[in-house]
């Protein structure tokens, strides 16, 4: 048995989910997944959304607090 849950798409509810999934993809680092072949897609097919790589590039830190750039999914890192 399958459920399934909609919600109406909003400028406001894509604003959040955006966020969740650059949470997930920062807890999936931290944790060392984000290489697991099942994890690596997921994290690609949120990173492809621009909103979710712009917040994950702006709200995950880096050493003392400055923006995380040359980890394994910076944009400087992307094919």
């Amino acid at each position: 048995m399958a459920v399934q849950a909609q919600t109406e798409k909003t400028p406001e509810s894509t604003h959040w989910l955006a966020m969740w999934e650059a949470g997930f993809i920062e807890d999936a680092e931290e944790m060392h997944l984000e290489k697991k072949p099942i994890y690596a897609s997921v994290i690609r097919s949120m990173l492809d959304q621009s909103e979710v790589r712009d917040m994950y590039v702006k709200y995950t830190p880096g050493p003392r607090g400055t923006p995380k750039t040359g980890h394994t999914w910076s944009p400087q890192n992307r094919p």
